[in-house]
């Protein structure tokens, strides 16, 4: 490719920005004007073949890795919160025995030493429900706290080792506290497990942040390609550029999020929020390459014609399709809200002639679009937009 066909991005950020006005208003909570109930006029600037751009639902789509960044490492957040129950567990029998000891230990005038154990295995019954609890909030705190839980075993191993040799117990004090001595050993050895584990969350945790990191660029890379190569004031010699540079981006970011751990459960075929986003990518491709025509002055490489030229005929009537689903199942039907419901769908639209595939897909990234909380509701505006046609 020669150096001077490589588009510039930083030239046409106003295309972007017009593009991708209608997630950013959403997304700042700006956009409660244009959910009024009043419709546009037509002769007051809005565009009648104005419909939604693979621009817009790539950048609509970024809001979905914060999903699969969590799901990345649910795995080894499982094994951490499974560890923190048998903590929990394991304490809350020792805790059952130091009751028992207590009772024998107060015939013995020994109540303090007994309230030090107690206090001790109360103290950490409470710090590992918390750890499970916010687990994830805090990496520093998380630390300390199962930090603390090491000590703690340390403590009332010797506390209950002293009293060995310092009380003379009946047999069923004898056996509460031999019971502690061996519940906390084994307490001690899963709580070191749970360090472990943790510090596997961790690292899952980072390495994720970084692919999602890189995968977050590209779609916005290619957001931005997409709105220069439809913005008219770009000359149609770079057109084609520009829809290959979003065509490659989003390649990348397909194969990178195939890198991306996937805690999907079986069978294969449940979709996973990292096989939905990838979907999602193909479909919106799909779009792109749609516009691939052959050159007619006998190139070999095929070129991208501008998406402004193609027969606009259909986006009305898609568009109107939405907003009178949208009056039916979730309204209001603004004209706003239409081509934002649009943005989200149409890749699946072009992914998929089956409206039994389209459905759970669409389902899915409607939590992305704003609607009243009502049983079946979302359900119900999933599967008739998957009736839609283009």
């Amino acid at each position: 490719m020669k150096t001077q066909n490589t588009p510039n991005l930083t030239d046409n950020n106003q295309g972007f920005e017009r593009r991708t006005f209608l997630a950013q208003i959403v997304a700042t909570g700006l956009g409660s004007s244009a959910f009024s109930h009043q419709e546009p006029h037509l002769d007051g600037g809005v565009d009648p073949t104005c419909g939604a751009s693979p621009a817009d639902s790539l950048f609509l789509y970024i809001d979905l890795l914060s999903e699969i960044q969590f799901s990345a490492a649910k795995g080894e957040l499982g094994v951490v919160v499974g560890l923190l129950k048998q903590c929990e567990q394991v304490l809350d029998e020792v805790y059952l025995q130091v009751k028992l000891l207590e009772a024998e230990l107060s015939k013995a005038k020994m109540k303090a030493q007994a309230k030090q154990i107690r206090d001790l295995v109360e103290a950490n019954r409470a710090n590992a429900r918390l750890i499970r609890d916010y687990l994830g909030t805090s990496p520093r705190a998380e630390y300390a706290s199962l930090n603390t839980l090491a000590v703690f075993s340390d403590q009332v191993l010797r506390a209950a080792q002293n009293l060995q040799g310092e009380v003379v117990l009946s047999s069923a004090g004898v056996a509460a506290l031999e019971r502690i001595i061996k519940l906390v050993r084994d307490y001690k050895e899963t709580q070191m497990k749970t360090v472990e584990a943790r510090t596997d969350h961790v690292a899952v945790l980072d390495d994720t942040h970084k692919q999602i990191r890189e995968i977050r660029k590209l779609l916005l890379s290619a957001s931005i390609a997409i709105s220069s190569a439809e913005d008219p004031g770009v000359s149609a010699s770079r057109v084609s550029d520009y829809r290959r540079l979003a065509d490659r981006d989003i390649e990348q970011a397909i194969a990178e999020l195939k890198r991306v751990p996937d805690s999907a459960p079986e069978p294969p075929q449940t979709k996973s929020p990292r096989n939905i986003l990838i979907l999602l990518l193909e479909g919106t491709q799909k779009l792109i390459r749609k516009n691939l025509v052959s050159r007619s002055s006998g190139q070999d490489e095929p070129m991208f014609i501008r998406a402004a030229s193609l027969a606009a005929s259909a986006i009305p009537d898609s568009r109107q399709r939405v907003r009178e689903i949208l009056r039916n199942h979730c309204p209001p039907a603004t004209w706003f809200r239409g081509i934002y419901c649009l943005a989200l769908i149409a890749p699946i639209l072009a992914l998929f002639s089956d409206p039994d595939q389209r459905t759970p897909l669409i389902e899915h990234v409607l939590d992305l679009f704003p609607c009243r909380d009502q049983e079946g509701s979302m359900s119900k505006l999933a599967g008739a937009l998957a009736q839609i046609q283009i």
